[in-house]
């Protein structure tokens, strides 16, 4: 399983941390990952569902929240 942590950042979902998978599946390194925000690894239909979350504050500041979701993303190449 791939995940990605993310920090809300002035109401953007910050990449913080990544695991091997998704880095080897997208075909990233982690510093080009870590820092950007996760919109930019989404295919357009995603980023729609995305922003919907960030504005619903469906995104919790504490610890250990897991989402389990389906979502379109972008190879690097």
């Amino acid at each position: 399983m791939m995940y990605v942590v993310v920090s809300l950042v002035e109401g953007s979902a910050v990449v913080t941390d990544c695991n091997k998978r998704f880095l080897s599946s997208l075909g990233y390194q982690r510093e080009e990952v870590i820092g950007r925000q996760l919109e930019e690894f989404y295919t357009q239909p995603s980023k729609g569902a995305l922003a919907e979350r960030l504005r619903a504050n469906v995104f919790t500041p504490d610890e250990g929240v897991f989402q389990a979701e389906e979502r379109g993303l972008l190879c690097r190449d």
